[in-house]
């Protein structure tokens, strides 16, 4: 058994349901004792208080003063904001005694000026004022806390919890079947407390019966299962921590950034050697995007929906710490020799996106100080996520074509000229396909532009079906359409011309709908390197003369570039018929 900080243990008897009351730092005890609202205020409230008020005496005699000596009724205005400044500060008891001494000393003043008519009507007009702003404050007062039926049944007599700062709520964070640890927490200024394994318990904040929080409960190694703490700020080296966690990862711009960075700084200067972010993937599982320390069996493992503990904090949204994964049978085994572990949600927008998660060779390895850093770090993370989403979104829209999905010319030149520069300096063979859809004016002008749209979304799936992962295709402009092929020859390319002419044949045309005509077509230009072309640029040209040769001699042909690498070479192009 070990306070914490801010806290106070208190050992109870076994099978107790009520642990003793042990108040913490602005908290109060029993009814009629105690600091009372000095719990609330502060134990200095009674020294400023008979400052301010020493302070409003001068002033009162300084305008009575003024009146007195210059006949300058209008100066008892400077009293107003004088008397609200009071009842902001030092409440609303202060805020009245200070507008009864100025409405008093300024009726003196008046009763000992023969002239003073016009100066009751200024009197009248403050306290009329001073009336509107006590009465504004006493309604916009916000109610006091509510302790539950049981609470205040566990309570009375002990004293229930005093409001503001002497509120605290209890915690069950379980080690197994009948164990169990009791955190306190305040979310003023009163610390946690703990008391060990067989039902004893401490509270911070409020004596008598501690009080549970309205947070959905969230299940953490035991039949019952109570609600975890909410977030207590950050010490100085927690915010420490959190600045350089929060510096490196506004550094991310993609997913593999962020991954780096958690791997590079958040394991290591977090001190959580077997950290893990899980991700929610689309259909609810969870994929492990980073785990530096785990073992490589483990690193890319997804676990179905509703499977571990990192799921049930997905499904709930709420953090889970378990002191004993060996009799939690939610726990699905990730580190050997785990005993404990923590799981912190990654939250965004009201949405669970990740899951932070630590595992710990030690039993009970996880408090307060834990779920407080972790949960920060999550927020982060959460936003670093989002960035890094936002940013791949907008990349992928700068280089796609909206209308087929494929690449457009911006990305497929910058891809050309890699692979091209990739092939002149290892020396790797590099094709291209030059394609051109044969009639697609005529479906435009006479069935209209959206079925003209249809047939190039239809050819985009084409290309995407007949070219391998490493290939890439790419809508040139209009009904032009480029694919690359890295590490293929002349052969080859012809090959994949050839199998994208027979599935466009295949593609219902909508001219020769109902009249049993010939499916889609297109003019294909192949070319190669080193074959064909002396660099990328010259590939890219030549199959592009090949295109046209082949549909100047008939369209729905498959041609390829007699060129050798020599400038302006106009060799004779050679076909191969479409089908």
């Amino acid at each position: 058994m070990r306070p914490e900080a801010g806290g106070a243990a208190a050992k109870g008897g076994r099978g107790t349901g009520h642990p003793p009351a042990v108040p913490a730092e602005g908290g109060a005890g029993a009814r009629g004792a105690g600091p009372g609202r000095a719990g609330r205020r502060g134990t200095g409230t009674r020294g400023w208080v008979a400052a301010e008020a020493v302070g409003l005496v001068g002033l009162v005699l300084a305008l009575a003063a003024v009146h007195r000596l210059a006949g300058w009724v209008e100066v008892w205005v400077l009293a107003l904001p004088v008397a609200a400044l009071v009842q902001r500060r030092c409440g609303g008891r202060w805020g009245v005694a200070a507008a009864a001494v100025v409405l008093a000393a300024m009726a003196v003043g008046l009763a000992l000026d023969p002239g003073g008519g016009a100066g009751w009507r200024l009197w009248l007009a403050e306290a009329a004022a001073m009336a509107g702003t006590a009465a504004l404050a006493r309604g916009s007062r916000a109610p006091g806390p509510t302790v539950p039926p049981a609470a205040r049944e566990s309570g009375e007599g002990s004293g229930g919890p005093a409001p503001g700062q002497g509120q605290g709520r209890a915690v069950a964070v379980a080690a197994g079947q009948g164990q169990g640890r009791m955190v306190a927490v305040a979310p003023g200024r009163g610390g946690p407390a703990r008391a060990g394994p067989g039902g004893g318990a401490a509270t911070a904040g409020a004596a008598g019966a501690a009080v549970a929080g309205p947070t959905p409960p969230v299940a953490s190694g035991g039949p019952d299962r109570e609600p975890l703490p909410e977030r207590d700020p950050l010490d100085e080296s927690e915010l420490q921590v959190l600045y350089a966690c929060t510096h490196a990862l506004n550094k991310v711009t993609s997913l593999d950034d962020l991954i780096r960075e958690f791997n590079d700084l958040l394991s290591a200067r977090l001190g959580y050697p077997y950290l893990a972010l899980l991700l929610v993937q689309p259909d609810g599982s969870l994929r492990m995007a980073s785990a530096p320390l785990y073992p490589p069996e483990v690193q890319g493992l997804v676990l179905r929906k509703g499977q571990g503990i990192c799921s049930a904090v997905v499904e709930t949204g709420q953090p889970v710490i378990v002191d004993d994964v060996t009799r939690d049978p939610r726990y699905y085994p990730g580190l050997a020799g785990a005993r404990s572990q923590i799981a912190v949600p990654v939250t965004r927008h009201g949405r669970v996106v990740g899951v932070l998660s630590v595992e710990s060779p030690q039993p009970a390895a996880f408090s307060r100080r834990d779920l407080r850093l972790l949960g920060a770090i999550a927020d982060e993370v959460a936003v670093a996520l989002e960035r890094a989403s936002l940013l791949e979104r907008i990349e992928q829209q700068a280089i796609t074509d909206p209308l087929t999905g494929l690449y457009n010319r911006t990305y497929l030149m910058a891809r050309l000229r890699e692979e091209g520069e990739r092939a002149a300096r290892y020396g790797r063979p590099l094709a291209l396909l030059f394609i051109d859809l044969d009639d697609l004016k005529a479906i435009n002008d006479r069935l209209g532009h959206e079925a003209g749209d249809r047939v190039l979304v239809r050819v985009a799936r084409v290309l995407r079906e007949a070219c391998r992962s490493v290939d890439y295709a790419a809508r040139y402009g209009g009904d032009e359409f480029v694919v690359v092929l890295p590490e293929t020859g002349p052969e080859g390319a012809m090959a994949v011309a050839t199998r994208i002419q027979q599935r466009l044949a295949d593609e219902p045309n909508p001219l020769a709908a109902g009249t049993g005509g010939r499916g889609l077509g297109a003019s294909i230009g192949v070319a190669a390197y080193p074959a064909d072309a002396r660099d990328w640029t010259e590939l890219l040209r030549l199959a592009d003369e090949a295109m046209y040769g082949a549909k100047r001699r008939g369209k729905r042909r498959v041609a390829r570039s007699g060129g050798r690498g020599k400038p302006g070479a106009s060799a004779p192009v050679a076909e191969e018929g479409g089908p």
